[in-house]
């Protein structure tokens, strides 16, 4: 589901922090990522009305097929989206950590899913039965 993609890093995508960190724009964003934007990039605006967008079809289908249980498999920044706007526990999106070879459960009461509320439980979980397998 594209709404579910990463940030679109623009000219960045793909560079890593040793590449970028003397670009002023680049310090500039990372000092401020909510209102600077990567260079033909998405801003964090941008970025999280398109994920609510698809977290809306993903709960529309949930609700309407009566599913029990759904899996979201995306990446780090649409999990911490996702975490800050519904997890039991209020935190900042940069607040969340989302680390490697780990999941998040997000366990919603049904009335509450369908009205936008958060989770009633939140639990992370590891992707595989190894540590590191």
């Amino acid at each position: 589901m594209k709404d579910l993609r990463e940030l679109d890093f623009g000219k960045w995508q793909g560079k890593t922090y040793e590449e970028l960190k003397t670009q002023k724009h680049y310090r500039l964003w990372i000092e401020d990522p909510f209102t600077i934007t990567p260079p033909d990039g998405e801003s964090f605006q941008q970025f999280s009305k398109r994920v609510q967008n698809g977290w809306d079809r993903v709960i529309q289908e949930i609700l309407t097929k009566n599913f029990q249980r759904c899996a979201v498999i995306t990446h780090g920044g649409v999990i911490k989206h996702l975490l800050a706007e519904f997890a039991l526990e209020r935190k900042e999106f940069w607040s969340w950590r989302v680390p490697h070879g780990y999941g998040f459960e997000l366990i919603f009461e049904r009335e509450a899913l369908r009205r936008r509320e958060r989770c009633i439980l939140l639990q992370e979980v590891p992707l595989t039965g190894k540590e590191h397998g």
